[in-house]
């Protein structure tokens, strides 16, 4: 993850969020945007979805340095010919991308289901902030 010295502790959630509004792309007119709730705790980053009526084979989740990205596909539920009333459901392709606010193991990635609910859960690497170098005499 990307080093910002001139920011202090007290500036991570706000460069989380700038970062997130930078890199979040729009998503097209047939596809949505997945709602996320992303939490911190001491020893790792839970993130937090609804996807109702996703089957796992039509969800793909990865992480790529310190960016999550969830992709899936939503099927219609019924498929009756006819005129809605109301129509408020995204039905079809989603997709989501957030940078992650700290840096974390890949190897220790848990997705899981959960009434509904996609849960998640991303340890946080031990190696996080600057690594001194020391320097050898020739």
């Amino acid at each position: 993850m990307e080093s910002f010295p001139w920011l202090t502790p007290q500036d991570a959630p706000y460069r989380f969020q700038v970062r997130a509004a930078e890199t979040d792309p729009l998503p097209s007119a047939d596809e949505g945007q997945l709602a996320l709730d992303v939490l911190e705790t001491a020893g790792e980053i839970i993130v937090t979805a609804p996807i109702a009526g996703v089957k796992p084979e039509d969800l793909a989740i990865s992480l790529h340095h310190d960016m999550l990205t969830v992709r899936g596909e939503r099927k219609p539920a019924i498929d009756e010919k006819g005129r809605y009333l109301c129509r408020e459901c995204h039905w079809g392709k989603f997709s989501r991308m957030i940078i992650l606010p700290e840096t974390v193991n890949p190897d220790t990635v848990e997705a899981t289901f959960r009434s509904g609910i996609m849960i998640i859960r991303l340890q946080k690497s031990k190696l996080n902030g600057s690594i001194p170098v020391q320097i050898i005499k020739e």
